[in-house]
């Protein structure tokens, strides 16, 4: 299990992949130690489970063990991508693991021939908010979702 004061040094290597069943649990943990109200696990083996998601994981080796260090889940609508839940370990971060995790969700933009990629990040997560603005993210608007604030971060393709 990863743990918050882990000692690092600023450059890492690491892989992406699909997600498989199997990085379920860890991607769970992740998002206990990370989010400030995580998803109820029903929702995350849901969206899972969902054919028109697709869920990517940075992984390392630590100790000569596999560790997910980041996830993304990218959803795919009539005629845009909803990006989910992109996260990186606090361990991790400004380290070029969350730019890759979205350009993949921007890559995937173009595959299934939407232009479109849309992020709910919330009111009150400015470091979120400015990490999709450096992303090439723009604010299009304000949702409310059980009784929370989400600002809706767009990112359009040029193609």
């Amino acid at each position: 299990m990863l743990t918050q004061n882990e000692p690092m040094s600023r450059s890492i290597e690491y892989t992406t992949r699909r997600m498989e069943k199997k990085d379920l649990r860890r991607v769970l943990m992740l998002m206990k130690l990370t989010a400030f109200q995580p998803p109820p696990e029903d929702v995350i083996e849901e969206l899972f489970s969902d054919s028109d998601t697709v869920g990517i994981v940075a992984e390392t080796i630590i100790r000569q063990r596999p560790r997910v260090i980041g996830h993304i889940f990218v959803s795919l609508h009539e005629h845009y991508m909803v990006m989910q839940d992109c996260v990186v370990h606090a361990d991790y971060r400004r380290r070029g693991i969350g730019k890759t995790l979205i350009t993949y969700a921007k890559k995937s933009t173009a595959f299934h021939e939407v232009r479109r990629l849309i992020n709910y990040v919330g009111e009150y997560n400015l470091g979120g908010q400015l990490f999709l603005q450096d992303q090439g993210f723009r604010c299009s608007g304000q949702e409310v979702l059980d009784d929370h604030a989400f600002l809706t971060m767009e990112w359009t393709s040029l193609h």
